[in-house]
């Protein structure tokens, strides 16, 4: 086996959560959004918290009160799209021989302290982590775990902080040295999310593999309303896109398109070379052109059957849903990884590891209160996702 070298740039952040609010309380609903975009809240969705105060007429600590109860935080974690994919997948590839390294800021305050000291524990390298002015970079996630018939939802404050001053030019040499490239959920890192066409084209030119993942953004939704939401600079990001890994609500908000079917063809059009779309508990959907993965027409892969059928069984097992996609995306990210590092090249790499790993991860992040699993010795994770990585195949009849 090959070493290979990932490099992943987006947000992270300190994620404060409050569990067993319920979204269909007078108090939520005071506090929820009318019309998209409008600042309100809204469930499964993200909005910021300066948004939030100006919809409600309110500051922002108030409001957590009301919503609350006045309670503290059930617990804290390390949070964000980027860190918590490559997190997932630097403990699934534990043992071999690829290296993570994260690319992001965090401000210069006891914040960051605390989140310096659950990722340390990782095996994610952070010598490109670099602290930048400003506050770190927060969410406030309220879950309701018998939302959507017991499957449980979340909704997300965020104060973008620090990553509003992290910028193209702090990516260095190194970043581009990487044989995977990801992108996740750059949304959240404005200014390097404007620039995202110009980044995978540097990606490209020293022939990467581009992965990008999304996130709902609030920011486009409330500047240009009803506009699609751009991934960079234009269009031609799609084409220089390896993996686009999102979920349903950002598919279409992205791609601009009311139905399903039509936002799916919309990125096929535009030239993205493999595409999975989530659906919380739902199922999801993958299609790849054989660029990276081989030749498959849209498929539909159901969720992860063992990790609800052990929520049924034992409700007390269920921590909550945050951090279930981003999961999601780091079980797919291990597997693009671990096929590579294993000698696949580019064209033969096979979906259903990649669906199996990301369903199992997933599941799995339903069992722990934020989206980072605290492993307490290295190799923890990997086993024990094993279980329902083989229980997956099963599921689908390949074992």
């Amino acid at each position: 086996m090959s070493e290979i070298n990932v490099a992943a740039v987006g947000c992270s952040l300190a994620d404060y959560l409050y569990t067993d609010i319920d979204f269909n309380s007078d108090v939520f609903r005071k506090y929820q959004s009318r019309v998209e975009g409008d600042g309100g809240l809204s469930p499964g969705h993200l909005v910021f918290a300066g948004d939030l105060a100006k919809f409600a007429d309110s500051d922002f600590q108030t409001i957590i009160n009301e919503i609350t109860g006045g309670k503290p935080f059930t617990a804290f974690n390390l949070g964000g799209p980027a860190i918590v994919a490559l997190i997932n997948a630097a403990q699934l590839l534990h043992g071999a021989p690829v290296k993570f390294s994260f690319f992001g800021a965090l401000g210069r305050d006891a914040t960051a302290g605390r989140m310096l000291e659950i990722i340390q524990r990782t095996p994610v390298r952070i010598e490109h982590y670099q602290k930048v002015s400003g506050e770190s970079p927060c969410t406030d996630v309220l879950s309701d775990p018998n939302y959507a018939n017991g499957k449980g939802e979340r909704t997300f404050i965020n104060n973008i902080g620090a990553c509003w001053n992290y910028t193209p030019d702090m990516l260095d040499k190194s970043f581009f040295d990487a044989d995977i490239l990801f992108f996740g959920a750059t949304a959240l890192t404005p200014g390097i999310h404007d620039h995202l066409t110009a980044l995978l084209a540097r990606g490209k030119a020293v022939d990467t593999i581009n992965i990008v993942t999304t996130v709902f953004d609030f920011r486009n939704e409330k500047d240009h309303p009803g506009r699609p939401w751009p991934l960079g600079e234009s269009n031609d990001s799609f084409r220089m896109i390896d993996l686009l890994v999102m979920d349903w609500d950002e598919a279409l908000k992205i791609s601009g398109k009311n139905h399903f079917d039509d936002a799916f063809k919309f990125f096929i059009d535009q030239g993205v070379k493999t595409l999975i779309v989530t659906h919380g508990a739902h199922d999801f959907y993958a299609w790849s052109s054989g660029k990276l993965f081989e030749p498959l027409e849209m498929t539909a892969y159901p969720v992860c059957a063992l990790a609800d059928q052990i929520m049924l069984e034992n409700p007390a097992s269920r921590g909550d849903t945050t951090g279930c996609g981003d999961n999601f995306a780091g079980g797919v990210l291990a597997s693009v990884a671990a096929q590579i590092a294993a000698g696949k090249k580019p064209g033969e790499l096979k979906m259903i590891d990649a669906c199996a790993r990301g369903a199992a991860s997933g599941g799995f992040a339903c069992f722990s209160i934020g989206g980072v699993y605290r492993e307490p010795s290295p190799g923890d994770k990997q086993a024990q996702i094993e279980r329902f990585y083989q229980s997956y195949l099963e599921q689908l009849g390949q074992s």
